[in-house]
């Protein structure tokens, strides 16, 4: 019969692995909680910083301007529609990167050869263009993933071969932001969408 002496070496080396194996279980149930939680806080943060560019091309930057600012090419860039009336909206970059806050749980990658340090949390633009960069509406189904072309220019046809950057009237883009999470994934957010002319710039 067992006698009130308290428990044994064995019996206590048992309560305290289990205990130990409670402690790792629930520190590792609170770090992947964590991680989650961080995770979101990176889509978030890539989310708004894609809208917030799809903003600024639909409201502060001249319409006929948007494509030759935010394409690949740094040559065709042009700031003459903006003045002092007009400034450049800050934190704008030229070719078709563009700065997303900092947040110290990305570990972005960006590993197009442009002018910003890999460190610096970047996005890109893309509209629909050929490898030589001009915007055809021959390109426009395929970018939109619809298959369908659409009349960039108003001239009532969807298969125009020449580059329309100086007579668009409708322009697909698509804003992108990758990144490596903190959970070591690596993650994107896109948002496609069609800019309309404006009866102002």
């Amino acid at each position: 019969m067992r006698t009130a002496r308290g428990l044994s070496l064995f019996e206590m080396l048992v309560a305290v692995g289990i205990l130990a194996l409670s402690l790792a279980s629930a520190v590792q149930l609170q770090m992947r909680s964590m991680m989650l939680v961080q995770t979101d806080d990176e889509a978030v943060t890539a989310l708004n910083a894609a809208r917030r560019m799809r903003e600024i091309m639909e409201t502060d930057v001249p319409f006929n301007k948007v494509f030759y600012f935010f394409n690949t090419k740094t040559t065709d860039d042009s700031l003459s529609g903006f003045n002092t009336s007009n400034p450049t909206p800050s934190g704008l970059v030229p070719s078709n990167s563009f700065y997303v806050p900092y947040n110290s749980v990305f570990l972005m990658r960006d590993t197009n050869a442009d002018t910003i340090p890999d460190s610096i949390v970047t996005g890109k633009l893309y509209f629909p263009t050929d490898v030589n960069g001009a915007l055809l509406e021959t390109q426009t189904g395929a970018f939109l993933g619809t298959g369908v072309n659409i009349d960039l220019n108003g001239n009532n046809t969807n298969n125009d071969t020449i580059d329309l950057a100086s007579t668009y009237t409708l322009l697909p883009v698509k804003v992108v932001v990758d990144w490596t999470s903190v959970s070591g994934g690596d993650q994107r957010v896109e948002l496609k969408t069609i800019l309309v002319k404006r009866t102002s710039p």
